[in-house]
């Protein structure tokens, strides 16, 4: 069945006024080791297609899609510790530790509905079931973790391989949400 699209205009304004506050330390051991800290504040908009206020219908899947335009930024609250040791000839390895306590973090929701409830915009069927995607704001978040990072250049390897490198990471993290919907 086909859904009938109405067009309406839609508008939406938001005005934000944000202070984020932030302080990086750096102190040098040695020459070749350096440990850094960081304690900072971030913001950021949610991406423009989970704000955008935009109905999507798939009629042969029976899918609404829509923005948020209520959608409110998320901040971050973040510490960042990381000691540094520089090697010779541009080798390195690092070990950092970070936390980021989120909020307003952005989720998908997906819901079903049924036809004879409505949706703005469109003429559903009656008795029919809807998939309804959108976005909504959820509570907080904490992300942790660790990351061992480093980089090592070959220099006894013969010419033309003797500026090689290799560079590699590896991140662990652990993350919880409050979610609006659970528990």
């Amino acid at each position: 069945p086909l859904a009938r699209r109405a067009s309406k205009t839609l508008k939406n304004k938001n005005d934000y006024t944000v202070v984020l506050p932030g302080l990086h330390l750096r102190y040098e051991a040695r020459n070749n080791i350096v440990a850094r800290a960081a304690y900072t504040h971030t913001y950021g908009r949610p991406a423009f297609r989970e704000s955008i206020a935009v109905t999507s219908f798939d009629d042969v899947n029976n899918t609404i899609s829509t923005g948020n335009p209520n959608l409110n930024p998320y901040n971050s609250e973040n510490w960042d510790f990381s000691i540094e040791y520089f090697g010779k000839r541009a080798s390195y390895l690092q070990l950092a530790l970070f936390q980021k306590k989120v909020t307003n973090f952005v989720l998908e929701l997906g819901e079903t509905i049924d036809g004879s409830a409505g949706f703005p915009g469109l003429t559903l069927t009656p008795g029919e079931t809807y998939t309804l995607a959108t976005f909504s704001n959820q509570h907080d978040a904490i992300n942790r973790g660790v990351e061992i990072a480093g980089r090592y250049r070959f220099v006894t390897l013969p010419s033309p391989f003797d500026g090689f490198y290799v560079d590699g990471s590896v991140t662990y993290t652990n993350s919880n949400g409050k979610y609006a919907d659970r528990p």
